[in-house]
């Protein structure tokens, strides 16, 4: 194939993604550094892979640190960086323990986990969310590569979709309906965030990711506790107690 196949595709890439986002506008004189959408039922933001190096993932690691969005606006209030956005990170113990592996700053904080169990994480195959620089990736937990540490990771489950295919446990037919948020990475290295606006099953959720975000890979975080927060855009709430965090910070 030659250049000008790959220049036209590159073109066609950059088009879709430009026309994907319906944009929710921020508060007059906001300004932030990704792009937000609402389709439907869900709404998030969406980083292209120059603007993925901007992701930051937080654990508070004393009962002192802040385990609530709410508790880091709070904190950024009081320095100079300003919180444009946040999101829980996954699933968590009652001692708000990640449950799997969690990597920050490129030290590894909490081993992957391939154990066998129940509830949502378990729900193999689960897997990984990673950051390293711009480049970033979702993986089914056994394909991650623990010898080498990225810069973030945290591990969750159950995987959403995998290399185009929905989670084989996933029914379109469930009654099984919660709020629901996750994340995708593009084909091309771009990653959405997305949290349901009301209770979905796991497989219209799963659809969202592939067939409208045109995400290959998808990763589910959490189910009724998630909240999001955007600067001048999602405002209301943010009280839940987490334990891994994921946010976007201005300075």
């Amino acid at each position: 194939m030659g250049k000008r196949f790959w220049l036209g595709l590159l073109i066609v890439l950059m088009v879709v993604f430009s026309y994907l986002f319906i944009s929710v506008p921020a508060e007059e004189g906001v300004v932030l550094p990704f792009e937000t959408f609402e389709l439907g039922a869900f709404q998030g933001i969406g980083l292209s892979p120059t603007q993925v190096d901007q992701l930051w993932f937080y654990y508070p690691e004393s009962a002192e640190d802040p385990r609530s969005i709410e508790g880091l606006k709070a904190l950024f209030s009081h320095s100079e960086k300003t919180l444009l956005f946040a999101t829980n990170g996954g699933i968590f113990s009652p001692h708000y323990e990640p449950v799997g592996l969690y990597v920050e700053e490129g030290q590894t904080l909490f081993p992957l986990n391939l154990a066998e169990g129940e509830r949502n994480f378990f729900l193999k195959p689960n897997g990984v969310f990673w950051v390293d620089g711009n480049q970033a990736s979702v993986q089914v937990a056994e394909d991650y590569d623990d010898s080498k540490t990225p810069e973030f990771a945290l591990q969750s489950g159950p995987m959403l979709v995998v290399n185009g295919e929905f989670h084989p446990a996933f029914n379109p037919d469930s009654e099984n309906k919660f709020i629901r948020s996750g994340v995708g990475v593009t084909e091309w290295g771009g990653v959405f965030f997305a949290i349901s606006k009301e209770p979905v099953t796991f497989y219209d959720f799963a659809s969202f990711f592939r067939d409208e975000l045109g995400t290959p890979n998808a990763l589910y975080l959490d189910g009724a506790i998630s909240e999001m927060f955007i600067e001048g855009v999602q405002e209301a709430g943010f009280s839940q107690d987490f334990s891994v965090m994921v946010g976007i910070w201005d300075f």
